[in-house]
C-alpha cells in the first residue's frame, strides 16, 4: 500500500484476539490509516493458528475471574 498524498501518515498494524469460548480465541492483523485511526481498516488478515498472549496481558472469563477471587 503506496500513497502520494501530501498529508498520509502511514499505516498502523495491530493485533486482534478475539475470544471466541473459554479458551478459543481467534485473531487477526489489522492494517489501520494512521492519520484516519477511527475508520474501518485497511486490511484485516486471519491469522490460521494461536498466539501467544500480548504484551498488554492475558484475559480470562468473568467465571475464572470469581473463581481465583474466592
Amino acid at each position: 500500500m503506496v500513497s502520494s498524498e501530501a498529508d498520509h501518515f502511514g499505516w498502523l498494524v495491530t493485533i486482534i484476539d478475539r475470544q471466541t469460548g473459554e479458551s478459543d480465541y481467534e485473531h487477526e492483523a489489522w492494517v489501520l490509516n494512521a492519520g484516519a485511526v477511527s475508520d474501518a481498516p485497511v486490511a484485516r488478515i486471519a491469522i490460521p493458528h494461536g498466539l501467544r498472549p500480548q504484551v498488554h496481558g492475558w484475559w480470562v472469563s468473568k467465571a475464572q475471574l470469581e473463581a481465583a477471587r474466592s
